[in-house]
């Protein structure tokens, strides 16, 4: 596995994560990058299955980008700083993309809290078989039925040249990076989501998460939605000559945006505050002791 697929992890001023991390991928039989944009370099002990690259000021593009150069394995997965891929899931995501030449594979996904990594919420829908997006034309029922897939295991070559267009490109909200990702990897190989979890993600309420810092597309100004989304078009189009790339967002957004009428405005407030109400009562000023789980 080690000269199959890198694990690269881009971080920015969460050097205390570290710790955890190589404490929880230090046995695994497999290369991993951090890919550190903090200003000061990490000066602790790093396991040898890891490497590290300082890269100060880099925003989450430019930092693929680096990571993309770096890697020398034809796979390349990505992982949050606080999220942890699960090595079955993980090598069951390697070995069918090494069967079908899918160019994307993700699968179910377990959410934690920090203190709580073995009790974990079952997020992703329950489903009996593995779902399979193909390449030709499939990309509009995929965004209409998508799924997380930022965090997942890539063939190498898409990665890097869907995030060299992405730094060319400089979307104005970074959610559309994930949108370019599922277009034209469905399109290039086509995308797995398997029938098992490959990824534990932490519940947070920091202010340096990507959910927190990006909102989403719909509550963009609809011009400059609009320009963005032309540009993205345009770049796609020439550089994979992959068309249709608006009408697959648009596909998401409708899925997506919460239609705030009757019966479904009252479950979305309903799990909203069921949600919040949950990380609420398990944050740190609720007395609960924090011990760390690794």
């Amino acid at each position: 596995m080690n000269d199959v697929c890198t694990i690269a992890i881009p971080t920015h001023n969460r050097q205390d994560y570290f710790e955890r991390l190589f404490r929880y991928y230090s046995e695994w039989p497999i290369q991993l990058l951090l890919i550190d944009s903090s200003e000061s370099s990490y000066q602790g002990g790093i396991p040898l299955n890891f490497n590290y690259l300082h890269c100060p000021g880099s925003d989450f593009i430019r930092k693929i980008c680096l990571a993309t150069e770096c890697v020398q394995t034809p796979y390349i997965a990505l992982s949050a700083d606080d999220d942890f891929l699960l090595l079955k899931g993980f090598e069951a995501s390697i070995h069918s993309m090494q069967k079908t030449g899918a160019a994307i594979c993700t699968g179910e996904i377990e959410k934690f809290f920090a203190d709580e990594f073995e009790n974990y919420i079952h997020y992703s829908a329950a489903k009996s078989h593995d779902l399979s997006y193909p390449s030709g034309n499939n990309s509009v029922r995929f965004l209409a039925e998508y799924q997380l897939i930022l965090w997942s295991v890539f063939k190498l070559d898409l990665l890097k040249n869907v995030f060299n267009l992405l730094n060319t490109a400089r979307p104005f909200n970074n959610n559309f990076i994930e949108l370019v990702i599922a277009h034209v990897g469905q399109e290039e190989g086509g995308v797995i989501i398997k029938n098992l979890p490959v990824l534990r993600r932490e519940i947070t309420r920091s202010v340096l998460s990507w959910g927190q810092q990006t909102p989403p597309l719909y509550f963009m100004d609809p011009e400059q939605f609009e320009y963005e989304l032309a540009k993205l078009q345009r770049l796609i189009s020439e550089r994979f000559s992959l068309y249709g790339f608006d009408k697959d967002v648009h596909s998401y957004i409708s899925n997506f945006r919460p239609r705030f009428c009757g019966f479904r405005k009252i479950l979305f407030f309903s799990k909203l505050w069921r949600y919040t109400k949950m990380i609420y009562s398990r944050s740190e000023v609720s007395g609960m002791p924090r011990k760390p789980w690794y």
